[in-house]
């Protein structure tokens, strides 16, 4: 209701408290979110390597932000996830999912032990009495260790194609935006861009977590961002040559079409000349 006050706003004056009260909404959101991922984390290092799912939960977290937790959770881990709020008789929890594994097939084989559940193939909901969630984590387990093997962890990435930094134009950008909108069926292109160097590496965020890079190749500069990598920083020093995946983005800035790039993967450049030689 406060977005939709928002938007219906008359004039800047009327507009201005309802975006600030937004953004401080926003940002408890995202810091109950980075909470719990930071306690799932720890949980998920003392679960077995082979674990093909993660199923947790805790009373204190908040029901609002379970999906955008468990998102993250698989955006790092890349295994089905199902987070649950435990509080009270009946615990409440919300799922996604990674490619090939669909989410309300898999509850489908389990819904004599839960109350409730709806959803798609990769994001559900589900509820459960207390007293039959080990039975039910039980068989969630099973059914997806069944269904999936080591292979299907290792994160799919399409690259539509390979591009020299100066491709990366605002008129790119355009005809892009015209395949949107980008998701699941949809997904946003990717592109390669091949023994760049780094020129600068630094953290920001107000926790310092996310992740920005400069870059150059032969041909031109640009700026990169990876959010909640910046554990790679050190990683990353001055002359460091890369190959990166991407998407890109192209944002109006003091009047100039600056381009963005939003890193999805990254390796040491290939050297095809000491590659070929075996080394």
């Amino acid at each position: 209701m406060l977005a939709l006050e928002l938007l219906m706003a008359d004039d800047r004056e009327s507009a201005a408290p309802l975006a600030q009260r937004l953004h401080e909404q926003n940002a408890q959101r995202q810091q109950l979110t980075a909470e719990i991922v930071r306690e799932a984390r720890t949980q998920v290092a003392e679960l077995d390597n082979g674990a093909a799912v993660i199923v947790m939960g805790a009373g204190h977290w908040p029901l609002g932000v379970l999906g955008l937790a468990a998102s993250r959770l698989v955006e790092e881990f890349y295994r089905p996830t199902f987070i649950f709020n435990t509080e009270g008789d009946e615990w409440r929890g919300s799922a996604r999912s990674i490619e090939g594994f669909h989410l309300v097939d898999c509850l489908h084989t389990c819904a004599p032990l839960l109350l409730r559940f709806g959803g798609h193939a990769m994001a559900a909901g589900l509820t459960v009495r207390s007293s039959g969630f080990a039975e039910l984590k039980e068989c969630l387990d099973q059914y997806t260790a069944a269904r999936l093997n080591g292979d299907a962890f290792s994160r799919p990435m399409t690259i539509e194609a390979t591009a020299a930094l100066a491709d990366l134009k605002p008129s790119l950008h355009q005809e892009i935006q015209q395949l949107a909108p980008f998701g699941v069926g949809n997904r946003e292109p990717l592109f390669l861009s091949r023994e760049v160097e780094v020129v600068r590496t630094e953290t920001f965020g107000s926790d310092r977590r996310h992740l920005r890079l400069q870059l150059r190749d032969r041909t031109a500069t640009a700026e990169a961002i990876a959010f909640d990598k910046a554990t790679a920083a050190p990683h990353l020093p001055v002359g460091r040559r890369l190959d990166i995946v991407y998407a890109f983005e192209c944002e109006r800035w003091d009047g100039l079409d600056r381009v963005r790039l939003h890193l999805r993967d990254l390796r040491p450049a290939v050297q095809p000349a000491l590659a070929l030689a075996g080394v």
